[in-house]
């Protein structure tokens, strides 16, 4: 063992420890329908040892091949503003918590598996950070991104996580197409020991709301840089089932008439695709929305077959599914009666 990796006994279990992986290195195990045996572990621990952050598929930044926008398809990428320091997230969890706060913990349940994602360009960047955005434009460029979709989170006035967005918003050298996306849900103590439960903010619409909504992201909707459709500003709303039907309604149509009254031709509503396939345009018809974008962890799971791997961690609770296959056999191609992003 320690002249094939280089480390003896005790160091082996060590890792393990560390790791925080209960392993019985004696005992075959059947784990997830797969027997995990002596040489599986031996070769899991050899992986996350030395295969974590493979520096070869390092890719520098080519300024002179960036995508200017002119194809047809333009693929969006989600955007999420976690990754800053801010008042409630010191309040709730302490000083210096954020998405990175987890992220950076994850470890490989079997060998292959991609973890933890290592931000291996920007580093484990603080969005307080302007040129921390400059540099993510361009590596959207470079990919072929046209621009990004920012979650926004707003609770009948109150905005939090919004300090990245803002500072886009202000610097207009910033040269990236954007809308938002409503993260309507409630705010929990999701992170903390299993208290997701207990809500911090609660999601509802109150009298007033659509107007104060509007106030808020106009001067977004304004910026020569958010994405239109026939001058309808783009905006996606991710659960519209929070609320009582009559009260979004109202809600909906409150707001169209505004995004009129403020020269535009009204908003261009999107929402999440939920459920099954079946019920997506009963969802388009229902609420009155222009379209639904696939969301992975919402819908698109459903489409996928699970995938047996041998799963070395005997607490993992999660589901493998077989990409690759999805892929060939191209189940993302549908019909639909109702626009689908």
């Amino acid at each position: 063992m320690s002249s094939l990796f280089g480390i003896n006994k005790e160091k082996k279990l060590t890792v393990i420890k560390f790791l925080g992986i209960k392993i019985k290195i004696r005992h075959k195990e059947k784990i997830q329908a797969a027997v995990i045996n002596d040489n599986d572990k031996d070769a899991y621990i050899e992986y996350v040892l030395n295969h974590q952050l493979d520096k070869s598929l390092f890719i520098g930044c080519d300024r002179n091949n960036l995508y200017n926008g002119s194809n047809k398809v333009k693929p969006i990428a989600f955007y999420l503003p976690q990754y800053h320091d801010f008042a409630e997230n010191i309040k709730w969890f302490g000083r210096g918590f954020s998405e990175w706060s987890n992220t950076s913990k994850a470890v490989p349940q079997y060998v292959g598996h991609w973890q933890p994602h290592i931000p291996i360009d920007v580093g484990y960047y603080n969005l307080d950070n302007i040129n921390v955005m400059k540099r993510q434009i361009e590596l959207a460029k470079q990919y072929g991104i046209y621009g990004f979709c920012f979650y926004y989170y707003w609770f009948s006035g109150t905005k939090i996580m919004e300090k990245p967005i803002q500072k886009f918003l202000a610097d207009t050298s910033l040269d990236m197409p954007f809308f938002l996306f409503w993260a309507n849900e409630d705010w929990s103590m999701l992170w903390d020991n299993g208290k997701e439960k207990e809500i911090l903010y609660k999601q509802e619409i109150v009298d007033g709301d659509a107007e104060k909504f509007m106030q808020d992201i106009l001067p977004f909707m304004k910026d020569s840089r958010y994405i239109k459709i026939d001058n309808r500003p783009l905006l996606i709303l991710y659960q519209p089932q929070k609320y009582p039907l009559d009260t979004l309604k109202a809600f909906i149509n409150k707001i169209q008439s505004i995004a009129r009254n403020e020269g535009f031709e009204g908003i261009y509503l999107i929402t999440t695709a939920k459920g099954a396939r079946s019920e997506y345009a009963e969802t388009v018809n229902k609420y009155g929305f222009d379209a639904l974008v696939e969301f992975f962890p919402a819908g698109l799971s459903k489409m996928l077959d699970q995938k047996s791997e041998k799963i070395v961690n005997s607490k993992f609770k999660g589901i493998c599914y077989d990409m690759a296959k999805f892929v060939k056999e191209k189940g993302y191609l549908y019909d639909s009666s109702v626009k689908i992003f």
